[in-house]
């Protein structure tokens, strides 16, 4: 049985692999919206849409750092297996799709062109590079994951110091006034200065993850995140609506992964799965198929998307996006299966690259 992390195989439990598919659908949602988000008139109904789309799908490729998190941190790997399993098909994965892109999406603009494009990576690979810097520093995590009150110390750290007052920075400083915004990158540059990267940055999702799998949430506790779930849905749209109305052009500021709207979605989603979600004999054949074809689908999707534009004109805008998104976004998860599932016979092809 493969035990890969990106996002498929793993031990068989029914939510992860329903949840899975979920996602890669969530993934082309995201990226089928985004093409025409950046090119739509922002004071169109048309863009509002497209941005509901992309602003709430956003979260979905933090759900498989929250997976992997649940899948591996139970697990006492030897350093010699996590070099030789997860960072060398990582980076080989890498360095292989990386160049497959250059050259099929800068193809015309010659040599130049694809030499400019392979050490200016395709958008979707960082999480490639991500799971790499998390493998490295796997054993690391792994101690903090062994303790529950450590898990907890360092999560609300994470908490305040990579999503709470970055989120607030960023409020103050988009909406608020010269002056707020000057005292605000004063407050704040103290904070960046105390250099608190140890508990920035996506470890956060995988530890995070680790717990609610192995230690659950109680009734309160999950209300209240799916609470905050449903409200991020509503406040990370209008948020980014807002802004980019104010500057004029569509911008990603509010929409990264480090935002509390994001993390609190990402979170909610998952939860939501493990207590909800157990599907039946079929549907769990059919998931457990498709999650082991997961980095296939993750790897392909923009080629496919980009292709149904391309050569069919079917992209976000065609009719109305309302229904466009998620029926174009299917069509994409469909073909994407059809290719991995092909691209996961080939020897060699599936132990490095899907």
């Amino acid at each position: 049985m493969r035990e890969d992390v990106m996002p498929s195989g793993g031990e068989r439990t029914a939510y992860f692999d329903h949840l899975k598919v979920f996602e890669y659908f969530m993934l082309t949602i995201i990226h089928t919206a985004s093409y025409q988000w950046y090119t739509a008139d922002i004071n169109s109904a048309q863009w509002l849409v497209l941005n509901f789309y992309k602003s709430v799908t956003r979260p979905c490729v933090l759900v498989f750092f929250i997976i992997s998190g649940a899948l591996l941190l139970g697990r006492d790997i030897p350093l010699r297996t996590i070099y030789r399993k997860y960072v060398l098909k990582f980076a080989i994965c890498f360095i292989v799709w990386d160049i497959i892109y250059a050259v099929i999406t800068y193809w015309n603009d010659g040599i130049g062109g694809i030499v400019f494009k392979i050490f200016n990576s395709n958008y979707h690979l960082w999480y490639l590079l991500a799971m790499i810097g998390i493998f490295i520093c796997f054993p690391l995590i792994r101690l903090i994951a062994e303790n529950k009150k450590t898990m907890k110390y360092f999560m609300i750290l994470s908490f305040i110091f990579a999503f709470f007052l970055p989120t607030l920075f960023k409020i103050l400083t988009g909406f608020g006034s010269p002056a707020l915004v000057h005292y605000a990158d004063m407050i704040f540059s103290h904070f960046y200065d105390m250099h608190m990267e140890v508990v920035l940055g996506y470890p956060f999702f995988f530890i995070g993850g680790y717990y609610i799998h192995k230690y659950g949430l109680d009734m309160v506790p999950r209300r209240i995140l799916y609470a905050l779930g449903i409200i991020s849905m509503i406040a990370g749209p209008l948020i980014n609506a807002l802004y980019v109305r104010k500057i004029g052009f569509p911008e990603d500021t509010f929409s990264n992964n480090f935002m509390l709207h994001e993390m609190f979605i990402a979170f909610a989603v998952f939860t939501f799965f493990k207590y909800n979600v157990r599907g039946n004999a079929f549907t769990g054949r059919v998931c457990r198929k498709i999650s082991s074809w997961g980095l296939g689908i993750y790897m392909v999707h923009d080629l496919v998307i980009l292709g149904l534009n391309r050569f069919l004109g079917l992209n976000a805008t065609v009719f109305n996006p309302i229904f466009a998104v998620p029926v174009i976004s299917l069509i994409t998860l469909i073909i994407c299966v059809i290719i991995s599932a092909v691209l996961n016979l080939i020897p060699g092809v599936n132990k490095y690259l899907v």
